[in-house]
């Protein structure tokens, strides 16, 4: 099912030999009573995060990944308004940044990371068999604090790892190949909305 639609299609490789690697920040996506449903959504998770193994299978590894998760989907009338909502942010940032050809929005995940079982999701990336993703989004939806641990690092090619500023609200735009973590949850939940921006073809 496709949401967005691109006039001009630029490739990775056309890209990047102008500009460096970068994710985007941006606030104010949801409101406070928004963040605060959606962070209610994600605490009533009860399916374990997976993940991706070869030829497209998922598995439980909590040596890797420790989380629950809930999953939105637009065929939902009481969640399509976050999908509106994203669509919004998405094409303006893919229109002024990235420049990528896009396809669809992915359905939403809502995860929560709970402290006293050390919550986190290990470096990795969110481009392998399935969907072609080519813009990952993070969200944090709880109070920092709410919770100690619960970092979101990122990879962009320098020797220090970035670390993202906690704030509720705050949503990370990227491309999905960039490696990436959550640390542990050392106390307290985190909850968080994910997705991704899928493309026609891979990166060149």
């Amino acid at each position: 099912m496709s949401y967005l639609v691109r006039d001009t299609v630029y490739s990775f490789e056309e890209k990047t030999q102008t500009t460096p690697l970068k994710y985007y920040l941006r606030d104010n996506i949801f409101n406070e009573e928004e963040l605060d449903y959606l962070a209610n959504v994600a605490k009533s998770a009860e399916l374990f995060g997976t993940v991706g193994e070869a030829m497209g299978n998922h598995a439980v590894r909590e040596d890797i990944r420790k989380s629950r998760v809930n999953w939105l989907t637009p065929d939902k009338l009481n969640y399509r308004w976050v999908f509106y909502r994203l669509e919004k942010h998405i094409e303006d940032l893919n229109k002024n940044y990235f420049r990528y050809e896009i396809s669809n929005l992915s359905n939403i995940q809502l995860a929560n990371y709970i402290g006293n079982e050390h919550g986190k999701y290990d470096w990795h990336i969110d481009c392998g068999a399935g969907p072609i993703r080519k813009i990952s989004i993070a969200i944090q939806l709880t109070d920092p604090d709410k919770y100690t641990g619960g970092e979101f690092n990122i990879k962009t090619g320098s020797l220090k790892d970035t670390v993202i500023p906690k704030r509720k609200g705050l949503a990370i735009f990227f491309p999905s190949f960039l490696l990436h973590c959550v640390t542990p949850v050392l106390s307290g939940e985190r909850q968080s909305l994910v997705c991704w921006v899928n493309g026609n073809r891979p990166f060149a």
